[in-house]
């Protein structure tokens, strides 16, 4: 695993006949970054925020038909695996990474991988990645369990491509449109047609390339993070992981809010909202604006 931060090493970048250019290097959000960390005072315990993403191989199998067909356990030659990871940590100018060695690639060996990743997310709070529910965490998960690493310590998760089509109707849900076409912002690095055939046929030049592409996707996952996080709902209560944040916002920490309009109303109860002045995001109080006694011949609609 590598800590470093994200700029195209040149000696790579020629080797892979890649154009150095602004949108090949890692920019973080200053203005962002200095809001997050006037949230935490000195000596208080800011949440550790995993954004991160994985690559991976197909498995080789036979078959006698292309559509509609299931494969028999016999008939599979070659399991899938893990070609490389990146990680970052929310606002951290670094970016961590690992992938396959010459010789992993060959033998297919990603047992090394597995457990640096699962090193780093045994240090998290909450986990982001688009689309972890049913790809990221799985395969992550999948790959503990065979090499018997165990669970990784507690975390809670916020899975983006979930939260955007609950939320909304964006033409197309994956994370290249909605960064690019949708919000106007740095999308995925292009990959050519045939790249992950030409890892499998063991092109480490193709694998050098693999790792950059899962370096941008973190890069743009944060930035997409960033602009859904006040429509995420629930999300993981950051006022409660930061240690004397306890009046926070739940989606970011910050303590500077402002009233809504209107109160946040149930069948039964009724509670002030606050909207976020650092993130936007939309809360309540935990205690309610009403009295027990003024409750007792309230009536409520049968669902």
């Amino acid at each position: 695993m590598r800590n470093k931060r994200y700029r195209i090493n040149p000696v790579i970048a020629r080797r892979l006949n890649l154009k150095i250019n602004k949108t090949n290097r890692y920019r973080i959000n200053k203005e962002k970054e200095a809001e997050y960390l006037s949230i935490v005072r000195p000596g208080t315990f800011a949440p550790k925020v995993l954004i991160f993403d994985i690559e991976t191989y197909p498995m080789l199998a036979y078959s006698f038909q292309k559509w509609n067909t299931n494969i028999s356990d016999d008939f599979i030659v070659q399991d899938w695996g893990i070609l490389c990871w990146s990680a970052k940590w929310l606002f951290s100018e670094d970016i961590f990474n690992d992938k396959l060695t010459e010789e992993e690639l060959i033998a297919r060996d990603d047992k090394r991988i597995s457990r640096s990743l699962w090193k780093l997310i045994d240090e998290a709070d909450v986990i982001i990645a688009h689309n972890l529910v049913k790809f990221d965490l799985k395969k992550a998960n999948t790959k503990f369990l065979e090499y018997h690493f165990g669970r990784p310590s507690p975390y809670q998760t916020i899975d983006t491509l979930q939260h955007a089509r609950k939320r909304f109707a964006i033409t197309s849900n994956r994370l290249d449109y909605i960064a690019k076409n949708f919000f106007k912002i740095e999308g995925k690095l292009q990959t050519e047609k045939g790249l992950w055939m030409r890892c499998m046929n063991n092109e480490y030049k193709a694998l050098e390339y693999m790792q950059l592409y899962c370096n941008q996707d973190v890069v743009v996952l944060e930035d997409v993070y960033l602009e859904l996080r006040p429509w995420i709902q629930p999300h993981p209560n950051m006022a409660l992981l930061a240690v004397d944040v306890n009046n926070g916002c739940p989606a970011c920490g910050s303590e500077s809010k402002e009233h809504t309009h209107t109160n946040y109303n149930t069948y039964v109860n009724s509670y002030t909202a606050f909207r976020c002045k650092g993130c936007g995001h939309i809360y309540r109080s935990r205690t309610t604006l009403t009295p027990i006694s003024s409750k007792k011949g309230l009536k409520v609609s049968i669902p």
